[in-house]
């Protein structure tokens, strides 16, 4: 997902900060918590050390097939086709659907080791 003029961006280590322009590959933000004044200019590479960026979301089309993670008998990744229906939108919502059983697989890993602790 492109950084854009305008954006808000979450600190790893806390503030967000507001890109105040972009010019090339040169991006000018805000103060920490003070989206008026400007705080110096990053590249990308350095945004991407310091600031969670936040990923565009998988939409399937209609019909079209997707991974999610279910709690049926246990918790597990599985197929299912994009109806639109509210169950597809909830789980749109929570940030279960993935366009591949690996990325769904992946997220999976990532909740249980959460729920391990």
């Amino acid at each position: 997902m492109p950084i854009t003029k305008g954006q808000i961006l979450e600190r790893r280590n806390g503030g967000k900060q507001k890109v105040l322009e972009v010019l090339g590959d040169l991006y000018f933000l805000s103060g920490v918590d003070d989206f008026e004044n400007a705080n110096g200019c990053w590249t990308i590479q350095e945004i991407e050390g310091y600031f969670i960026i936040p990923v565009e979301k998988f939409c399937p089309k209609r019909n079209e097939s997707y991974w999610t993670i279910f709690n049926l008998s246990g918790i597990c990744v599985s197929e299912s086709s994009w109806n639109d229906t509210e169950y597809d939108q909830a789980r749109l919502a929570q940030g279960l659907v993935f366009q591949t059983e690996a990325l769904a697989q992946a997220k999976l890993e990532e909740i249980l080791e959460v729920l391990r602790k």
